[in-house]
């Protein structure tokens, strides 16, 4: 996933606890995975539980503008299952609600695979996926 267009930068970070959606992959075993960039591209196991610190490299967009990376989540719902539904991974993905802190961005990214579609997401320096939520 990522991010097309930077509608809002955050310096310094947005210090907001926020629900938002987030698309995992998963593995054989059932456990989430990263889906995409510097997380392993779809290998990387996600520690449920743990508040996890994004290593913020740079980015660019389409276009070329750059953007440091962090955790992409989309901010409702109904945009993340279009996600979950168009982005398998070995046959499995989901969406599911996490908690994030630290926002650094919002924007607009595509939510589908060759899709159009600009979906609002944000970008968090820090993440948590609670096991009560996978």
């Amino acid at each position: 996933m990522c991010l097309n267009k930077v509608t809002k930068e955050y310096k310094p970070y947005l210090k907001r606890r926020m629900k938002v959606w987030k698309g995992f992959n998963v593995s054989s075993e059932g456990l989430p995975l990263f889906p995409y960039c510097a997380l392993g591209n779809g290998t990387t196991r996600v520690p449920v539980g743990k508040v996890l610190t994004a290593k913020a490299v740079s980015i660019r967009m389409p276009g070329g503008k750059k953007y440091k990376s962090g955790f992409h989540c989309f901010i409702n719902e109904k945009d993340a299952m279009v996600w979950k539904r168009l982005n398998l991974y070995a046959g499995s993905s989901v969406a599911v609600q996490v908690e994030v802190n630290e926002i650094m961005y919002r924007g607009l990214q595509i939510g589908t695979v060759g899709g159009k579609k600009l979906c609002p997401a944000v970008i968090a320096h820090k993440m948590l996926l609670k096991e009560a939520d996978w």
